[in-house]
């Protein structure tokens, strides 16, 4: 299994300070960068990565259920 490093870490007052870009999260997957903000309601360009969890969790519940 091949683990991808992301993240870039940032000096921030809330979460954990690692943002993902999600023009590097589009890189990485080969999703669209648009298909990943659309379906993650996602309206910036990066995305704390503890959020990014949450929403991934939600997004997989949803289309699972």
């Amino acid at each position: 299994m091949t683990i991808l490093n992301i993240a870039a870490r940032t000096e921030q007052t809330h979460g954990s300070g690692e943002q993902i870009e999600i023009s590097t999260l589009a890189d990485k997957t080969g999703f669209p960068a648009e298909f990943i903000k659309e379906e993650l309601l996602l309206s910036d360009d990066s995305v704390d990565i503890n959020k990014l969890r949450e929403l991934m969790l939600d997004y997989l519940q949803a289309t699972m259920a």
